[in-house]
């Protein structure tokens, strides 16, 4: 077997998500990277760290103690071709759907508050 060395690619400070936890996701492909932190902002990076697009969250609907210490989403998640991330912003009862290619977001309402996970696919069979 031979070695097998990471290298980093990139890094972000708490001037990018604010300081504290964050949630990211690698695309399907390993082209774009989305990240979320404290800011109410969702950053899509390519593979070289260049940034590629931001998306800005809504305020959370009601305030929870101890939120202040969660990130602004509780889960990114890209579809299994890469084309579209399913983002669930804390405090409110919907999720958002981006899409790569035209760089647009559609609210999907839930009608349920506190989700804490998300997986989806954009086709089901």
């Amino acid at each position: 077997l031979g070695a097998f060395a990471m290298r980093q690619l990139f890094s972000f400070g708490p001037e990018t998500h604010g300081k504290g936890k964050m949630v990211f996701q690698w695309n399907p492909q390993g082209n774009h990277l989305a990240t979320a932190g404290h800011t109410r902002k969702v950053f899509i990076w390519d593979r070289n760290g260049r940034l590629y697009d931001e998306i800005h969250l809504p305020s959370p609907e009601t305030k929870v103690p101890g939120d202040e210490d969660k990130p602004c989403c509780a889960a990114l998640a890209w579809d299994s071709s890469g084309d579209q991330l399913a983002l669930l912003p804390t405090g409110v009862g919907f999720l958002l759907l981006y899409s790569q290619g035209t760089r647009e977001t559609q609210r999907i309402d839930t009608n349920m508050k506190d989700l804490c996970f998300l997986s989806w696919a954009k086709n089901a069979s």
